[in-house]
């Protein structure tokens, strides 16, 4: 666990966090354990969020950064391999309700 990732990307630091994946990656570090540090920090921002201290477009951000380390950790095909999503996951809000964000 990468405690530097986990607070930079938890402090809303998206150029920083990204710049730590960047060279966590370059060193040879396992991306599924970048993926784990990033999903925690994000877990963290909810928390805060839920506790006052983040807003909402707060979250959504957080999670627009781990949809961001997300692809450059994903393992690149090689040898025409191709990978097949297996699911898609689609959320929304009631209209008109507390937090119709779109």
């Amino acid at each position: 666990m990468d405690n530097k990732l986990i607070s930079t990307l938890a402090d809303l630091k998206e150029k920083e966090a990204l710049d730590i994946v960047q060279r966590r990656l370059i060193a040879g570090e396992d991306p599924e354990s970048i993926l784990k540090d990033a999903r925690h920090a994000v877990a963290i921002v909810g928390y805060r969020c839920a506790n006052g201290g983040y807003s909402i477009p707060d979250l959504v951000r957080s999670g627009e950064t781990l949809k961001v380390i997300t692809g450059m950790a994903k393992p690149i095909p090689t040898n025409g391999t191709v990978i097949k999503h297996l699911f898609k996951l689609v959320f929304g809000t009631v209209a008109g309700g507390f937090y119709d964000i779109g």
